[in-house]
């Protein structure tokens, strides 16, 4: 059951079902901030990556992971960050605000979305142009899917609809990359 609404795509920011968190990406810092909505006050930084990016010799900040979007399960357990550096999915277990596990999904993931029952994850690839799912429990690839970029993910996002009625849609192109609906595998 769920304890929440259904996100519709990813983003670099995400509530709670209760309203009391909001969590936002940020890129360069590789982490996830916790935001207390009632005091607007920074609860605490996830660190997505083993170590918090640092200046190299020639003063370039490079980060690791460079999250890119968010999902929060509907159940609000768990936290799916896409790394577009790393290529990894960083699973966040909320109850002790913490990285438990990271899927590699492809190359530069870019969206990623949770099913409404919480087995599977759908994660947009923006380099090499798929769409991956991903078992939540095994956490695994379980599935690739090439598209021939934008339009077939567009495609899929239409074609949800007649699978996922509530659903809507989020975007046009070349937007849908970042907003996939429940694709048909």
């Amino acid at each position: 059951r769920s304890a929440g609404p259904v996100a519709r795509h990813s983003s670099t920011i995400a509530v709670s079902p209760d309203g009391a968190r909001v969590y936002v990406v940020n890129a360069d810092a590789d982490s996830v901030s916790v935001i207390d909505t009632a005091s607007r006050a920074l609860v605490r930084e996830i660190a997505l990556g083993t170590s918090p990016p640092a200046p190299d010799d020639a003063g370039r900040f490079e980060p690791r992971v460079q999250p890119r979007a968010l999902a929060l399960s509907p159940g609000a357990r768990r936290l799916y960050v896409s790394g577009e550096r790393s290529g990894d999915v960083s699973i966040v277990d909320l109850t002790i605000d913490r990285v438990v596990a990271r899927v590699t999904a492809c190359s530069e993931p870019a969206g990623v979305l949770v099913a409404p029952d919480e087995r599977t994850l759908f994660v947009a690839c923006s380099n090499d142009g798929s769409l991956v799912r991903i078992d939540a429990a095994r956490r695994a690839v379980t599935g690739r899917r090439p598209t021939s970029r934008h339009r077939d993910l567009c495609r899929w996002l239409r074609a949800s609809l007649l699978t996922y009625p509530r659903a809507r849609p989020c975007c046009s192109p070349p937007q849908c990359l970042h907003a996939i609906l429940i694709p048909p595998f």
